[in-house]
């Protein structure tokens, strides 16, 4: 009977319904919601069933939802149902999402250089996005013509460029592109030119996911957290001819700011070809401006604005960042309603037809309700036969859901977690077979980490989308079953039995129903200082995090007589290309190693972990000549650099480093020395200090600081140096610095520096 039973299963799985996820948030009402899941559901996502199956490795940080597109004919290899994931390293993958183990990608296509995060240091201290900004944006799909539509971020020669690209989905080929985007409109905001304010790439990021509609590809710009003279930006082109651009619109042309990023949600759109977004702050006048406020443009006449809606306090929120445009609207289907929120925690209710523009005491909403105490990042919505369910989650609170019936809301929510989450930055997405189906789940994603772009820890979690108290797993309960770290504000993709959740260390892990197959260990490589993985160098100091890679406990290396470096601790060898590497220490989960000079004048390195008679997946890290990382205070690669003042004090803000002194700190990826240092040990007597073979150079604030020495740390491996660097006399006191080293070609994530002057 139980051979009968899963051959009827395996003869009707081909003839589910395949759904397809071609645009951000899932539909062009944004509601981050699939309600054709016919697999996973009540009966089935449970710690005996469901995990983790495997990881899509790719080269770069993954801010993009990746996107499904079914029953694409690939030449050579027939029908194959796609994932398609966008990095920030330009690069675009198809991978097949049937797949049973962690896939080659089918083709990847890459869309020109990046533009570091360092650049903006010399304007302003950005570390939101590090290192690198490609696509930021998630791409949309057009199934009649199976083309993808994607922007990337580049520099070359000292320019600065956002390109549209339009990609053949089947091979990954460049159909029209790459196209600059740029943009003029009559204004008279700070910047303007005679009257005329003018587009800067470099001023601006590409946030919020692409939308397609009725022939043409929308895209919107905000700012690199509020710096510099920034506006909301829209432009519009032809689907058919990318180069035709037919649409342009800036949020403030006669004020200021009126970004629109919306935490990488898309605009929404409606069935009669109007365009809705939310701003961010800036001046708010109802005829030229449009800052913190609601706006619904018309797609089908030059965006021209059809109606508007600002809240009375909209003054409050511009003065204290707690601006309206942190999510996106999300469109009621099958009514006139929409349902927004913003950093003040605030859920508005408007209708589609009537926004209500800007009156006292709000009287123009249909309604609006303080949901979460602050902070409302995203929201996702579950459309049921005669309400819907709004899920919401702000700053140290329960996720909540709220009943909408009639555009009103429900003021006790009809459930919440148990739980509270500290940052509200998470994913959301709701699954279901239908309307009002009893087995639907409710997917988030979490972090217990901080909030800039380095690899902070994830957990995926999977809620009764009908009573949040009731919990059926998350990715705690198995330690297999972690991802590598959290992606913000990115919703997982569940589409056809699989959820694809993107991360920041090169990878799409893969969840969905799996058999007692033995696991092989995904493996994380990254800087040992900066927690930035992707790329490795000659002598740079790794930390390779995985499940079951080493021993239980923590066992350091031992040099040798000559002072030479282990090649084997523990029982765990670690191989570059098949050549071993020095290894610095061992545990259950954490390897620490050294590159060995053998990668040198190769483009990539396969790295594979070997401990007693098991062996890690092989992951395949891209080989840069340098790849340097600075320590930080709290080792997780971001905020406050582990500096020490010319005095050897520790800096920090109560103990600033003064102008003109000189301070020093530890870094690691600086490339071959000389002499030779990837398997030695440095000592006090140390004849001949080894020295990075290329300049190094530094940067505080953008501005030239000299780097006046090197010293090899005694008792360290020696790819890890102490770099002294002078502070400029021309700097401002400051807690927040921005400091940089550079070697190569190549700039480290920066890391901040207290300065003061003397009194």
């Amino acid at each position: 009977m139980r051979v009968l039973c899963s051959l009827i299963v395996a003869l009707l799985a081909p003839v589910r319904a395949q759904v397809n996820v071609l645009t951000v948030n899932y539909d062009n009402s944004r509601t981050n919601s699939n309600r054709n899941e016919s697999i996973l559901d009540a009966s089935n996502v449970n710690r005996k069933q469901f995990g983790k199956l495997y990881s899509m490795h790719v080269d770069g940080q993954v801010y993009a939802q990746p996107l499904v597109i079914t029953g694409v004919d690939i030449p050579g290899q027939g029908s194959r149902d796609l994932v398609i994931v966008a990095t920030m390293h330009n690069s675009l993958y198809a991978f097949d999402a049937q797949a049973s183990s962690s896939p080659a990608p089918l083709w990847k296509t890459s869309l020109g250089p990046t533009v570091e995060t360092a650049d903006y240091s010399a304007d302003y201290y950005f570390t939101d996005v590090n290192p690198e900004v490609g696509i930021l944006s998630t791409p949309v799909i057009d199934p009649a013509t199976n083309t993808i539509y994607v922007v990337s971020a580049n520099q070359s020669g000292g320019l600065y460029s956002h390109n549209l690209h339009a990609i053949d989905a089947a091979t990954g080929k460049v159909l029209t592109g790459p196209v600059s985007i740029q943009a003029h409109v009559p204004g008279t905001g700070e910047g303007n030119v005679d009257g005329v304010l003018s587009f800067d790439s470099f001023i601006h990021l590409q946030r919020p996911g692409l939308l397609l509609l009725n022939g043409a590809v929308y895209v919107a710009f905000g700012s690199h957290g509020d710096q510099g003279v920034f506006y909301g930006w829209i432009m519009g082109y032809s689907a058919a001819d990318i180069t035709q651009q037919v649409a342009v619109f800036n949020a403030n042309p006669a004020g200021y700011s009126g970004a629109i990023w919306m935490s990488g949600h898309g605009m929404a759109a409606d069935e009669n070809g109007a365009i809705y977004a939310e701003t961010g702050n800036g001046d708010l006048d109802g005829e030229r401006n449009f800052g913190n406020a609601f706006i619904k443009l018309d797609g089908e006449n030059g965006l021209a604005v059809l109606d508007w809606f600002g809240p009375e306090n909209w003054r409050r929120l511009d003065e204290f960042d707690i601006d309206l445009g942190s999510t996106s609207p999300v469109l009621i289907p099958g009514t006139d309603f929409l349902i927004g929120g913003g950093k003040e925690g605030v859920l508005y209710v408007l209708r589609q037809s009537d926004l209500g523009k800007l009156t006292m005491g709000n009287t123009g909403v249909v309604d609006m309700y303080r949901a979460v105490r602050s902070g409302i990042f995203n929201l996702a919505l579950w459309k049921r036969s005669d309400d819907a369910l709004v899920f919401v989650q702000g700053w140290s609170d329960p996720l909540r859901a709220y009943r909408v019936v009639d555009g009103k809301l429900d003021r006790t929510p009809a459930s919440q977690t148990n739980e509270e989450f500290i940052y509200p930055y998470g994913g959301m997405t709701v699954t279901s077979r239908s309307e009002d189906d009893p087995s639907a789940i409710l997917w988030v994603t979490s972090t217990t980490g901080g909030t800039s772009g380095t690899a902070w820890p994830s957990i995926l979690h999977a809620y009764d989308a009908n009573d949040l108290t009731h919990e059926f797993w998350n990715s705690e309960l198995d330690p297999y079953d972690r991802p590598s770290s959290f992606s913000k504000f990115v919703a997982p993709t569940v589409a056809n039995g699989r959820v694809y959740l993107p991360t920041f260390s090169g990878q799409v892990v893969v969840y969905g129903l799996r058999s007692e197959a033995n696991r092989t260990a995904d493996i994380d490589i990254l800087n040992a200082f900066s927690q930035f993985g992707l790329t490795v160098s000659p002598g740079e100091l790794l930390t390779i995090k995985g499940l079951g890679i080493g021993p239980k406990g923590s066992i350091q290396y031992q040099p040798d007589v000559n002072g030479q470096l282990p090649t084997q601790l523990g029982g765990v060898t670690v191989l570059f290309d098949g050549q071993p590497a020095a290894v610095v220490s061992a545990s259950a989960d954490t390897v620490t190693v050294v590159v060995p000079y053998s990668v040198m004048g190769s483009e990539t390195t396969t790295v594979e972990v070997r401990y007693q008679d098991r062996a890690s997946g092989p992951r395949i890290l891209a080989v840069e000549a340098a790849h340097p990382g600075l320590q930080t205070e709290d080792e997780s690669g971001a905020g406050p650099g582990a500096f020490l003042n010319e005095d050897g004090t520790s800096n920090s803000p109560p103990n600033p480093a003064m102008v003109g002194s000189v301070v020093s700190i530890l870094a690691t990826g600086l490339g071959v020395t000389n002499p030779p240092s990837d398997f030695v040990e440095m000592s006090a007597d140390e004849s001949v200090d080894p020295r990075p073979v290329q300049e190094v150079t530094a940067t505080i604030d953008g501005k030239f600081a000299p780097v006046v020495g090197f010293s090899p740390v005694s008792g360290s491996p020696g790819s890890t140096f102490r770099v002294w660097i002078q502070v400029p006399a021309e700097l401002e006191p400051d807690d927040k610095h921005a400091c940089t080293i550079s070697i190569g070609g190549k700039t480290s994530p920066a890391v901040s520096i207290s300065v003061g002057r003397p009194e």
